[in-house]
């Protein structure tokens, strides 16, 4: 019954559709797909024909060996896609032996399909929609899914590993791994490689940390990090503000700014980050001991001054680290 009803919902969702040729080659002899730069891919949000409109699932689609190795798992999802008439996607799971797509129909219902011991089959799904981006699977380094596996490993992820793709939060889409039972998630970027961990005491770290939030800026409102938040810069776009987060091992993302009210933009060009290292090495009794650090024109002064609160205990500086807590009060 369940395989009629997955059947009934393939033909109704392709109602429409011009017939394709034969499925294509089997996964694991198709080319690797080539990411592209975009930090956030989207998908158009229209059908194209399946392979199987005239077939009823499931489909067999051999593989050999696990869909870690070579582009195994890059030819299976893209058979799935193909399923799934080439919809905008909302997820993509695989593990070495399993693949799932979800997609989004043009009437905003959810379908699912699965990749399980060489068969393709769709699948039940408790994924909801609720106004999640969309992307397509091909923009993502699916064959390099045995090296995220490797490098996850040894960044503690432990267990049976899975790779991930979906909305991480408000329109933006990452790719993780980790684990189940969930031990820890690894994100990484669109060329595969691992998005370092950046702490909030190191020199290098904070300089990373800077760069990754204010890069290619003009202006901003205020540059900041603390332990909780990671590192943040708000900054001015058209007649709305937007804010810039770099936390942990996330990679960076924008969210709207949500103050009210903004203090004046300046150059974010003004900061040296050595400086606001140097700065806390003189109000910290220990070099790991985070601070929190904000630099901004809220003071309302001629050039930007820094705050820093360590130990319940707030100095200000101006942005060649000359103290100006006496001054200030």
């Amino acid at each position: 019954m369940e395989k009629r009803i997955a059947a009934a919902a393939l033909a109704l969702l392709m109602v429409g559709c011009t017939p394709q040729p034969a499925p294509p080659s089997e996964p694991g002899t198709e080319p690797t797909p080539t990411p592209t730069a975009t930090a956030t891919p989207t998908a158009t949000p229209t059908a194209g024909p399946s392979p199987w409109d005239d077939e009823q699932l499931p489909y067999p689609r051999p593989v050999r060996g696990l869909l870690t190795e070579g582009t195994n798992a890059a030819g299976v999802v893209d058979v799935l896609h193909r399923a799934a008439a080439r919809l905008p996607v909302l997820k993509v799971d695989v593990t070495t032996t399993q693949a799932t797509l979800t997609a989004l129909t043009p009437d905003e219902d959810v379908v699912s399909f699965r990749w399980s011991e060489g068969v393709v089959d769709a699948a039940t799904t408790d994924f909801q929609y609720l106004g999640q981006a969309t992307f397509d699977p091909a923009d993502f380094p699916l064959a390099s899914i045995g090296r995220m596996f490797d490098v996850a490993d040894l960044r503690g992820v432990h267990g049976e590993p899975i790779y991930q793709v979906q909305e991480y939060r408000e329109g933006v889409v990452m790719q993780t791994v980790s684990s189940l039972p969930e031990t820890a998630t690894v994100f990484f970027r669109l060329d595969g490689t691992a998005v370092p961990f950046l702490g909030v005491t190191s020199a290098v770290d904070i300089a990373d940390g800077f760069d990754a939030v204010t890069d290619e800026l003009g202006l901003i409102h205020q540059f900041g990090f603390t332990d909780e938040r990671g590192y943040w810069a708000t900054y001015p776009e058209g007649d709305e503000a937007r804010t810039r987060i770099r936390l942990g091992g996330v990679p960076a993302y924008e969210i709207p700014a949500t103050e009210a009210e903004l203090p004046q933009a300046y150059n974010p060009a003004l900061i040296d980050p050595a400086v606001i290292s140097m700065v806390l090495s003189r109000h910290r009794d220990d070099p790991e001991q985070p601070c929190e650090v904000a630099v901004d024109m809220s003071l309302r002064r001629s050039a930007p001054v820094m705050e820093v609160l360590c130990d319940a205990e707030t100095f200000y500086a101006d942005l060649d680290g000359r103290d100006m807590t006496d001054l200030i009060g």
